[in-house]
């Protein structure tokens, strides 16, 4: 693997590590609001992870 596929992977992992323990703080006590942020920080994050994956052909055969 090269260098762009491991700082992608570990971006990934980075938004599990950060996410999951978000998600049972925000569904433990619901609000619309927060609900909504929630979601759109994690495609928003999710993203910027695609876009530099596509910018650094991560996901093209060599």
């Amino acid at each position: 693997m090269d260098r762009a596929k491991v700082a992608v992977l570990l971006l990934l992992g980075f938004w599990l590590l950060m996410f999951a323990p978000l998600a049972t703080a925000v569904f433990d006590t619901p609000s619309v609001l927060r609900t909504i942020l929630f979601v759109v920080a994690n495609i928003a994050y999710l993203g910027v992870v695609w876009f530099f994956a596509k910018k650094m052909k991560v996901f093209e055969n060599e």
